[in-house]
């Protein structure tokens, strides 16, 4: 099996049933599902479905401001990307309302694929990533879309050693299926050329 970040052969790493197959990548230290474990489009919907994000509810913008500061200390000024989005773009609001001009984009929410046409000086992917089929190409495709001098901000909970895999809420999501640690930032800004990899340890991660 294949890591679908780097490429290099991952071992079989957990196997909880048949329809649960973990794998690891030694190289990059991403763990992922196997493919042929992944949920289909309708599946991964109906379960997006389930989530009851809304702009006003309370708890959401409680949850979402720190991210918006976050972002804005990093990118005071200029346009962004909010990429996969979901059904209530609260982040875009919250930055738009910091004089950061927002585009949003969703696969199931919010489709319209024109945002591909412009460069931003920086994307933001807020609980995404661990979403990727293929994170190879969704992070070159991000790349793409950054000005010279870009950053790309990835919320995602970071795995680290203390963890149980087996039993992280994070794994227990079926639509999560790939997870990340330092380790596979560090890579992932090596690899792709950024100059500096910003994080806190737990979700925030900048590549600048």
């Amino acid at each position: 099996m294949n890591c679908p970040l780097c490429l290099h052969s991952a071992d079989l790493y957990l196997v909880l049933q048949e329809s649960q197959r973990y794998f690891h990548c030694s190289q990059c230290d991403l763990r992922f599902l196997d493919p042929a474990n992944l949920l289909n489009e309708k599946e991964e919907y109906l379960r997006y479905e389930l989530h009851e994000n809304d702009i006003a509810d309370a708890r959401y913008q409680n949850y979402m401001q720190p991210i918006a500061d976050w972002v804005a200390r990093n990118c005071s000024l200029g346009s962004g990307l909010d990429f996969g989005c979901g059904k209530a773009p609260l982040l875009a609001k919250l930055l738009e309302e910091k004089g950061l001009n927002m585009r949003v984009y969703d696969p199931y929410y919010f489709a319209d694929t024109s945002y591909r046409d412009s460069q931003y000086d920086f994307c933001v992917a807020v609980e995404t990533a661990e979403h990727f089929y293929s994170p190879k190409k969704e992070i070159e495709h991000l790349i793409s879309l950054l000005k010279t001098n870009g950053g790309l901000g990835f919320v995602t909970q970071l795995y680290h050693d203390k963890i149980d895999f087996k039993s992280w809420y994070y794994r227990l999501d079926p639509t999560h299926v790939c997870f990340y640690s330092q380790k596979t930032f560090a890579w992932i800004q090596n690899h792709f050329g950024f100059k500096s990899y910003q994080t806190d340890g737990v979700r925030f991660n900048w590549l600048a």
